[in-house]
């Protein structure tokens, strides 16, 4: 079986960590053989976000 590499948006990343529901259930449960990729860009707009909800 091939490992896959996974590009996660912004989007994803800051619901797997702020909110219960099936994306942090599927996130908890691990990515399996997969590699993550996160590029600079999307772990700073994911930090901004998380910053913002944490002021609100």
């Amino acid at each position: 079986m091939k490992d896959w590499k996974l590009v996660i948006d912004a989007t994803m990343l800051v619901s797997a960590s702020s909110t219960s529901g099936r994306i942090q259930e599927q996130w908890s449960k691990g990515l399996g053989p997969q590699q993550l990729m996160i590029s600079p860009e999307i772990f700073a707009e994911v930090e901004h976000t998380l910053v913002e909800l944490s002021f609100t």
